[in-house]
């Protein structure tokens, strides 16, 4: 027997290719739980921009209606996003509750609590 390599999905931290499905997959089954952040206007604005979430919650990073790269910053971390592009993050902090701001290009978009 040989055993089968699994190979980690780019931006996708912790989730293998095989379980990582597509945008459609991910977009309704996050959305419907307001855990799609999206971003709207060339960085200028995110949908939602000011939310409550549990600790170590998984949501989307959705640049998928922008044709350029950008980076979130959300708390201390950076989150790279390509043109066109979405990623899935696990937001949590070992100090809750927290206010994390959330920054793009320099601009406070809103803000996400940690609970």
């Amino acid at each position: 027997l040989t055993a089968t390599p699994t190979s980690k999905t780019s931006g996708q931290p912790d989730l293998t290719a095989e379980e990582v499905q597509n945008y459609n997959y991910w977009f309704a089954k996050l959305d419907s739980e307001n855990m799609v952040l999206g971003i709207r206007d060339e960085c200028s604005y995110l949908v939602p921009s000011n939310v409550s979430y549990k600790n170590n919650t998984m949501v989307m990073l959705d640049n998928t209606r922008s044709a350029q790269i950008h980076t979130l910053k959300i708390g201390s971390t950076e989150y790279a996003l390509t043109a066109g592009g979405w990623r899935l993050v696990t937001l949590s902090s070992p100090a809750i509750p927290v206010n994390m701001q959330i920054f793009c290009r320099g601009i406070e978009l809103g803000q996400i609590r940690l609970e």
